[in-house]
């Protein structure tokens, strides 16, 4: 990978616009938290599950802090440092009972499965290359993977054999001639829900105007456009520099509730997100991908900006400038 969403967030002045909706329609609800609560430091990933319970990872920290909805700190898990079993900076953690854990440490590049009570190392599995993962079940994950014939496939990972089985590329459906640093291209993050019993994942582009829906029991990949008909940029090399033509910030973050897609985005003309300015809730049908509604984010001089957004269960997590949490009642909104 060849930069951070902190690079991608940061990078070009707001320019000038006139209509700050993008013809959007928005829904009339007023957003009001439940819960608010800093986290101390900056936060990295935000992690969740069946349960009441958010978890987050960041620096300088480096461990997991489990919150309940009272933004009360009720668990640490893992110590930082640089042994085989201690947490650098993890990106993904899946509980999937009260005996163990897995984690995806992303500077070690390593999934992990550890004991609860000692954190001690009970097996391990190294990827070949560095990408975002998520888990699918006690021991398969999806991750996205750059190929050597410069193609970028979303990948079924087995951790019991270390083994990739390919789903599709991500590039599939498109009209691009280039395959030049196509993980740069098509970098963006996971996301889960699980409805009806079945597992379901969302794959958001943070460059290019793209999202996915991912069935991984029978292997059916969705691929849906941003409404905003933006370009699919192209990478470009000087030197040893890659540039993205044109550069846009599409998607910040993202997840399900029910049957709608919920992406946190910003105009389209704005590279580099500053205080106070535009930001929205655009709703698409989990189905058919098509653009329903979108919720405008107040401006809000104590939270300030807002870097990431993920569902869980009934709730509504939006991280604020790396640091400020606000969890909202998704059935009192939609």
């Amino acid at each position: 990978m060849k930069y951070t969403f902190t690079s991608c967030l940061f990078m070009l002045l707001l320019t000038s616009c006139v209509d700050r909706s993008e013809d959007r329609l928005f829904k009339e609800v007023e957003l009001e938290p439940i819960t608010q609560f800093s986290y101390p430091g900056r936060v990295t990933r935000v992690f969740g599950g069946n349960d009441d319970f958010i978890y987050l990872s960041g620096d300088p920290l480096g461990v997991v802090l489990k919150y309940n909805l009272d933004g009360e700190v009720v668990d640490t898990v893992g110590e930082k440092g640089n042994g085989p079993e201690e947490f650098s900076s993890i990106w993904w953690y899946h509980q999937p009972n009260d005996s163990t854990y897995y984690n995806f440490d992303y500077t070690k590049n390593k999934i992990r499965l550890q004991a609860t009570q000692t954190d001690s190392l009970l097996a391990w599995q190294s990827f070949n290359q560095k990408s975002n993962v998520i888990g699918i079940g006690d021991s398969l994950f999806v991750t996205t993977r750059l190929l050597a014939d410069g193609d970028f496939v979303f990948s079924e990972f087995d951790f019991a054999s270390g083994e990739y089985k390919t789903i599709q590329s991500v590039s599939e459906g498109s009209n691009l001639t280039s395959k030049t640093d196509l993980d740069f291209v098509y970098y963006g993050e996971f996301s889960k829900s699980e409805r009806k019993g079945a597992d379901q994942l969302l794959y958001y582009c943070l460059n290019a105007p793209l999202f996915f829906t991912l069935s991984p029991a029978d292997r059916e990949v969705k691929r849906f456009s941003d409404f905003r008909d933006l370009e699919v940029p192209t990478a470009q090399r000087y030197g040893k520099k890659t540039v993205l033509e044109p550069s846009q910030l599409c998607f910040i973050g993202g997840g399900f509730y029910e049957d709608n897609i919920l992406l946190l985005t910003t105009l389209q003309d704005v590279f580099y997100v500053e205080k106070n300015q535009d930001f929205f809730i655009d709703l698409y049908d989990s189905n058919s991908g098509k653009y329903k509604e979108s919720i405008r984010l107040p401006s809000n001089e104590e939270l300030y900006v807002p870097t990431d957004l993920k569902v869980f269960g009934n709730f509504l997590v939006i991280v604020y400038s790396y640091q400020n949490i606000a969890v909202y009642d998704l059935e009192e909104i939609l």
